[in-house]
């Protein structure tokens, strides 16, 4: 799975990757060790490992993508698997491919747990058995089409292929959530799974809840105004006026992790969170943002500005040749012409 929330405090990194474990995600192993405690203590133990290996190797498929793509990614274990977070991905190809990469790495683990079987014997063997079959019923699962799974993200890209215009896509996803996940809850219920009935009952939940959001009429959900964005898009227009751009920024991120947010209200969002990068010279990120906003002309001098500051001069000509560039003031346009004559290996001083 994976979230627009960012957790905070890493236990450890995978590469750059910052690695979170949250002391539910300690239980559920817990609740899993007691399951294999019947069969043999080292089989518990060496489940728990294989399951936490194999969910954050899932996690790390969303993240590596995600990375390959300029989004950042950060992980953190929870007590129903895992999440990873990013920046919101730039059109639908970019989402699909970051979610498919989740449950795509627990099969090709599924694959490798099985190949690994033909050489394994005695406890190893079962260890690998049960490593195979974690990785298949744990890609299996997140490829439910019920949001937030996995699968549910990548249905609801799909009907946005399909379904262009207004909010159909989103209302035949959530009405999917509700009804799949409602099933799913009443069949571990029935059959005293209450874990899955627990999370397939809350995903049912949260879908109905967003379904109410969207409300009854056929209105795209990207123009409705919802109260929770509305006040911390106010909470960070403050937290940017008293110069506090980090509250601000951490205030805009939280306004986009709603599930709806308007038009005009992302707009104001990847503004301030742009304004915040300049003004604290985090001009990479100053840029990524203020690409968001191609026809604002603030965010074109926002651009110039951090184009300069780095001295990138293959990134200057590729502004110029965009139409934003004629937003830009004279003086900025000027110098990043002299910028973009320079070799694209040497730094401006």
């Amino acid at each position: 799975m994976f979230s627009g929330s960012s957790p905070t405090q890493p236990s450890f990194f995978v590469g750059r990757i910052p690695v979170t474990v949250s002391p539910l995600h300690l239980l559920l192993m817990a609740f899993l060790f007691y399951q294999m405690l019947a069969r043999s203590v080292m089989l518990g133990v060496g489940a728990i490992l294989i399951a936490s290996f194999s969910v954050l190797c899932h996690e790390l498929g969303h993240a590596w993508v995600s990375r390959r793509f300029g989004l950042g990614a950060a992980i953190e274990l929870t007590g129903l698997g895992g999440l990873t977070s990013h920046m919101p991905a730039r059109n639908n190809r970019e989402l699909f491919l970051i979610t498919a990469a989740g449950p795509a790495m627990n099969f090709a683990l599924a694959a490798a747990f099985f190949a690994a079987g033909f050489v394994a014997a005695g406890l190893l063997a079962e260890l690998v058995q049960v490593g195979m079959w974690i990785n298949i019923v744990w890609g299996i699962y997140n490829l439910l089409p019920i949001i937030p799974l996995d699968g549910g993200i990548l249905a609801l890209v799909v009907l946005r292929r399909l379904f262009r215009k207004g909010d159909r896509a989103e209302r035949i996803a959530h009405w999917a959530g509700v009804v799949l996940g409602g099933l799913g809850a009443m069949y571990g219920l029935a059959t005293q799974s209450l874990l899955v009935g627990f999370v397939l009952g809350m995903a049912a939940f949260e879908n109905w809840r967003a379904l109410q959001a969207l409300g009854p009429a056929p209105v795209r959900h990207e123009r409705q105004r919802h109260p929770v964005v509305r006040d911390h898009l106010q909470a960070a227009r403050d937290a940017y006026g008293r110069g506090d751009f980090v509250e601000a920024a951490r205030l805009c991120h939280l306004a986009r992790s709603e599930p709806f947010v308007a038009l005009d209200e992302m707009r104001q969002l990847w503004q301030i969170l742009a304004l915040c990068a300049a003004r604290q010279s985090h001009w990479d990120e100053a840029i990524r943002h203020a690409e968001r906003l191609p026809d604002a002309p603030e965010m074109a001098q926002v651009r110039a500005v951090a184009l300069l500051a780095l001295g990138d001069a293959q990134r200057a000509r590729a502004f110029l040749s965009q139409p934003a560039a004629r937003h830009a003031s004279e003086v900025q346009f000027e110098s990043l012409r002299q910028l973009a004559r320079r070799p694209s290996g040497e730094v401006a001083r």
